[in-house]
């Protein structure tokens, strides 16, 4: 409870490098994350990348959002890449649920896979959860997974008000958030949460509305972003 949490996409390295110059310098986002910081516990990042096999995809409609984190045995892809393919694809296959996307971790807590699944509402995710749980592909696929697995994770996110996947704001055009091509550098994604002091004040409709925008529409930043609120894990 209590949490935000972000996606930022940069073209590459220097590109991240170039927004974190850039704000820096900026005073009007400084003015604005001085704001937050009082209600800020604590803040993680990490730079993950998507897998080749998974585009970020996008949600048919309103919705809610479920962010499974994984910790896994250290090998990457080339061990348990094909495993967590097949799992994956017997979830989306039968329509369990809808794949957002599939980041896996280049800096911060290493091994680390974030799945970010789409769904209805949380009735039609617990439902679609009791379905998999009873189909032979999909537990033949996560029993051959499951032993690469170290821990595992869970967050419902609802969109922020000020947030692309949020439909009262709209969905990103083609080129910011959603579409999404393997280049021979990858894209690089900044994951971030923060955790507040529990604390409402202004609240992250005011203050991290006003943080994020800056930071997305100043000179040279990324103009795509997904923020959410955790409601439960």
């Amino acid at each position: 409870m209590n949490k935000a949490f972000h996606i930022w996409k940069y073209d590459n390295f220097a590109h991240r490098a170039s927004v974190r110059k850039a704000v820096v310098n900026d005073k009007e986002w400084q003015e604005k994350l001085a704001a937050i910081l009082p209600l800020l516990d604590k803040q993680h990042m990490e730079i993950a990348y998507m897998v080749p096999w998974c585009e970020l995809g996008t949600p048919p409609k309103e919705g809610v959002y479920e962010l499974v984190t994984y910790q896994l045995k250290p090998g990457g892809p080339a061990l348990w890449g094909n495993s967590f393919k097949a799992a994956i694809d017997a979830h989306v296959s039968k329509g369990y649920a809808k794949l957002i996307g599939f980041f896996h971790t280049e800096y911060g807590f290493l091994n680390t896979v974030h799945v970010l699944w789409w769904f209805e509402n949380p009735d039609i995710r617990a439902t679609g959860r009791h379905m998999a749980h009873e189909d032979a592909r999909v537990v033949a696929a996560v029993r051959e997974n499951v032993q690469f697995l170290e821990t595992q994770q869970n967050m419902l996110l609802i969109p922020a008000s000020f947030s692309p996947l949020n439909y009262e704001v709209g969905l990103p055009r083609p080129g910011e958030l959603f579409v999404f091509r393997i280049p021979p550098s990858p894209h690089t994604y900044n994951t971030s949460w923060w955790k507040g002091d529990g604390k409402r004040r202004r609240g992250p409709s005011t203050l991290g509305e006003e943080a994020a925008t800056r930071f997305s529409s100043a000179n040279a930043l990324p103009r795509c972003g997904c923020g959410g609120r955790a409601r439960w894990q």
